[in-house]
């Protein structure tokens, strides 16, 4: 099932927190049903749960448009909000997570053959660049 009814994206916002499931990892309208990463509610995911824009219960928190969670205020340097400025630590998170630093073929090249040349640490390299870069070549 897609998150496309008649042309309109669906948001889909767990009924018992009101967090926008559609960010949360896996998430799948393919069963009718989705329990929510932030409560664990199981939630109906199908049409007969979509309502019309003006009948949406608005949610009390504003949500990261991107991932569905939660977005923390932002304060000035004198601790003053100013009523519009918001981040999400989620997202922040997941992309610093996803920054990873670039190994030389030679260190990965040490760490493998320390690991008894496991597989499991290639860090992208092929094996043969590895041996090369350990023999020296």
């Amino acid at each position: 099932m897609s998150n496309d009814y008649g042309g309109y994206y669906i948001t889909w916002y767990c009924d018992n927190c009101r967090t926008i499931m559609n960010g949360q990892p896996g998430f799948s309208t393919d069963s009718g049903e989705w329990t929510c990463t932030e409560c664990g509610y199981v939630n109906d995911v199908t049409e007969n749960n979509v309502t019309e824009i003006e009948e949406e219960i608005p949610t009390r928190y504003a949500m990261c448009p991107t991932c569905g969670h939660r977005l923390r205020r932002v304060r000035d340097m004198f601790g003053d909000w100013d009523g519009e400025t918001y981040s999400c630590d989620w997202c922040a998170a997941a992309s610093e997570d996803e920054e990873e630093e670039d190994i030389s073929v030679y260190e990965a090249a040490e760490i493998w053959a320390s690991n008894g040349k496991d597989e499991d640490y290639t860090f992208g390299y092929t094996e043969e660049e590895l041996e090369d870069a350990f023999m020296g070549r």
